[in-house]
């Protein structure tokens, strides 16, 4: 089993110089998971597990570990 659910504190700066904080739900669900009950399983509590964190500012999902780079997120909140 692996991990499902990331919270993430992003922290960068904006092209102003300004400090920026955001908080992350990040779903991971593997395109290479054939247990239908396992994804079943992620995908129900996603909002039973993000409600136990506060102040969410943006959910994303992906679906491999190499997804998790921190210059796309930041590239998220800036469009």
């Amino acid at each position: 089993m692996y991990f499902r659910w990331i919270v993430y504190d992003l922290e960068f700066s904006e092209a102003d110089g300004r400090k920026v904080s955001k908080i992350l739900y990040i779903m991971y669900s593997p395109d290479d998971n054939m247990d239908n009950t396992e994804k079943f399983v992620v995908a129900c509590n996603k909002d039973q597990v993000k409600s136990k964190v506060s102040e969410v500012n943006r959910d994303f999902q992906i679906n491999r570990w190499d997804d998790l780079i921190e210059e796309n997120f930041i590239k998220a909140f800036n469009n």
